[in-house]
């Protein structure tokens, strides 16, 4: 979903290139030059995306975040140690389908 508004964004603004983010990454020397060019080369596209974002309507940001919540809770959750606890995900693999049910009703 984001990937496409930063797509459809840079087609708007009549970029020659549509390119996505560069993620710097650890292992590879020369990939925090590379992302921070490609957000410097993205800049306009990214203050268009900002006021897209406050231009829209609260309601439905509070829907989006309402839905992607548990998601957010689980994932830190189970990223606090080295593996996953098998405990602690098999009670997630019934709770989030139920949540994510409900949310769809609401909307």
């Amino acid at each position: 979903m984001q990937i496409e508004r930063l797509e459809e964004v840079q087609r708007k603004l009549k970029y020659e290139d549509v390119v996505h983010c560069i993620q710097d990454v650890q292992t590879c020397w020369n990939s925090s030059y590379y992302a921070w060019d490609r957000l410097f080369y993205l800049k306009d596209v990214i203050i268009q995306l900002q006021a897209d974002l406050y231009t829209s309507t609260s309601n439905d940001k509070n829907k989006l975040v309402d839905v992607l919540l548990p998601f957010e809770e689980a994932t830190r959750k189970f990223s606090g140690g080295s593996y996953v606890k098998f405990l602690l995900a098999n009670p997630a693999n019934d709770i989030l389908p139920s949540l994510l049910t409900n949310q769809c009703r609401v909307t």
